[in-house]
C-alpha cells in the first residue's frame, strides 16, 4: 500500500456532539444535565464541576474559560454557562453574554432559580408533582431517577415557550434543551 504507513493516524469519527455545561449548582444541575444524556443518541453533556468554589457568575465564567483552555472544543462542539439571574449585578452577567459572543459558546439565564425550570415539568402530573414537592423539601437536592424522562421534558419546553417574554418567564434554558435534543 504505497503512501500509507503505520505510524499515520485514521482519522477519528466522533459519535456524539458534546455540550460542555458550567453551571451554579453543586448537585441539581448536574443531575439534572446527566439523566438527559440518555434522551440522545447524538449529543452528551458534559458537566465542568463546581467544587464549592462560587456559584457567582464570574466563578462560573472562570470555571469554564479553565476548562476549555485545557480542553479545547471540537468546531461542532458547544459551551454554555448556565446560571440564575437571581440578584447579581448587571456587570456581572455582562461578562458571560460577552464571552457568549465567540463562536460555539453560548449561556442559558433561569429567571429566578434552576428549580423553577424543574417545576415546569409536572404541570397536570400529580406522580410528578408529588415527587417534585419531595425533592423541594429534601435536603440533599437529589432529583428522583423517574422525574426527568423525555415526556416531562418536551412538556417543559414548550411550558417555557409559552411563558417567554411574560412576567412568567422561567429564562432560556429551554433553548439549550432543544438544541441538545435536535442533534
Amino acid at each position: 500500500m504505497a503512501g500509507w504507513s503505520l505510524t499515520q493516524r485514521c482519522p477519528s469519527y466522533r459519535q456524539k456532539k458534546v455540550f460542555v455545561i458550567a453551571a451554579e449548582g453543586e448537585v441539581t444541575e448536574p443531575q439534572y444535565f446527566q439523566k438527559l444524556n440518555s434522551m440522545s443518541n447524538t449529543s452528551t453533556f458534559f458537566v465542568v464541576e463546581n467544587l464549592g468554589n462560587g456559584s457567582d457568575p464570574k466563578h462560573v465564567l472562570g470555571r469554564m474559560k479553565k476548562y476549555l483552555k485545557q480542553n479545547p472544543l471540537d468546531k461542532e462542539d458547544e459551551a454554555w454557562i448556565v446560571v440564575d439571574q437571581d440578584d447579581w449585578p448587571a456587570d456581572a452577567l455582562q461578562e458571560i453574554q460577552k464571552w457568549a459572543n465567540e463562536t460555539n459558546r453560548f449561556y442559558a439565564i433561569s429567571i429566578r432559580k434552576f428549580e423553577d425550570w424543574l417545576r415546569l415539568h409536572v404541570t397536570g402530573d400529580r406522580s410528578a408533582e408529588r415527587k417534585y414537592r419531595d425533592f423541594l423539601i429534601g435536603q440533599n437536592k437529589h432529583i428522583p431517577d423517574d422525574f426527568v424522562t423525555k415526556a416531562r421534558v418536551l412538556h417543559a419546553i414548550s411550558q417555557a415557550k409559552s411563558l417567554a417574554g411574560t412576567s412568567r418567564s422561567v429564562g432560556n434554558i429551554h433553548e439549550l434543551i432543544e438544541k441538545f435534543l435536535s442533534k
